[in-house]
């Protein structure tokens, strides 16, 4: 059973240090407030971890609608892509104008293809959490197009070869997704960061109210020897019941980890 802030291990240290005050004070022994304050940064960890959990998955459903978005788009972009050079393909087997043609619109159209090199990379980058790099989205690709089917016009016709606007639609979606990609990185990356450091602050705290824990034991493990060991069971089962702070923080940090390699498979 998961640790919740219902569970009653603290106050059942409270109740059994009273219970037994008068046979703690006959052998001399004192405990400090350390622990309680130590609970008190565990209680605040483990909202932490619920929450970061919780944001691992609103991004992971993020991920996955933008990655099954972006094939959609990526395959239907490169399809059209496709189509244009399979229109101009029949030029090379033409005269020599017809074949610089060929070359001039090939390549014209080949480079609309950044923006399908920028969404792969940048998902790759999404996906190791590295730094995405800086696409221009004003690429002169359309422009480049433009002018070459400007160019060869008199060729394009003569060949009686058309082109739809499709191709210059889709790009628009193109820059559109990249740019969604990009703030989902950055809400990505900022994540991890949390991540990493409730990690690290979660850790010395397990460290301190484990050590405080065992201090609290060290300093009841005289009761034991007494006839009566009544006040030494209850003292130290009380103590062993407030290790489900350091467990169930545990657990908690799990949860918000397994949610960040559910991100990572999205990707």
């Amino acid at each position: 059973m998961p640790f919740t802030f219902k569970s009653p291990a603290r106050l059942e240290w409270k109740t059994a240090k009273k219970k037994h005050a008068a046979v703690i004070q006959q052998n001399h022994i004192a405990f400090d407030e350390g622990l309680g304050p130590m609970i008190d940064k565990i209680d605040t960890l483990y909202e932490l971890a619920i929450k970061l959990s919780q944001e691992a998955e609103v991004l992971h459903k993020k991920v996955v609608l933008l990655a099954n978005s972006a094939g959609g788009i990526l395959s239907g972009y490169e399809r059209q892509i496709v189509a244009y050079e399979n229109k101009i393909a029949p030029l090379a087997n033409g005269d020599q104008a017809a074949q610089d043609a060929e070359a001039e619109l090939s390549h014209a159209v080949g480079e609309f293809r950044i923006w399908e090199e920028a969404i792969a990379a940048a998902m790759q980058a999404l996906a190791d959490n590295q730094p995405m790099q800086k696409v221009d989205l004003n690429h002169p690709a359309r422009t480049g197009w433009k002018a070459a089917k400007n160019k060869h016009a008199g060729i394009l016709k003569a060949h009686k070869i058309t082109f739809d606007d499709g191709l210059g639609a889709m790009a628009d979606k193109m820059a559109g997704m990249f740019e969604q990609v990009r703030k989902l990185g950055e809400e990505y990356g900022l994540h991890l960061k949390k991540m990493s450091a409730a990690a690290k602050t979660a850790s010395i705290a397990v460290d301190g109210i484990r050590s405080q824990i065992q201090k609290y034991e060290g300093k009841i493990e005289p009761l034991k020897k007494l006839q009566d060991k009544t006040a030494w069971q209850e003292l130290s089962v009380a103590l062993n019941h407030l290790r489900q702070y350091e467990v169930g923080l545990a657990s908690a940090l799990l949860q918000a980890g397994e949610g960040k390699a559910a991100l990572k498979m999205a990707v």
